[in-house]
Parts: C-alpha cells; sequence; structure tokens
C-alpha cells in the first residue's frame, strides 16, 4: 500500500503542513492537507 512515494507518505505524516482549521468541520483535516496535493 506505501509503495507509491513512501518518503513523501512518511514526511507528510511526521511533518504536515501547519492548516488552519476551517470554521465549518465539514472538511477533515486530512482533505485539507490534501487539497495543495491536488493542484
Amino acid at each position: 500500500m506505501y509503495t507509491f512515494k513512501p518518503t513523501l507518505g512518511l514526511f507528510l505524516f511526521l511533518f504536515p503542513p501547519q492548516v488552519p482549521a476551517p470554521p465549518s468541520g465539514q472538511h477533515s483535516p486530512y482533505e485539507c492537507r490534501a487539497a495543495p496535493m491536488r493542484k
């Protein structure tokens, strides 16, 4: 499962970007964290 870019996944797991939590609890922290990665 972690064969695709394991270092990137491990880096994001150990050092997650500091993203402010949205006022509404619609999006999970992981979703907000992965949003910039999709661009």
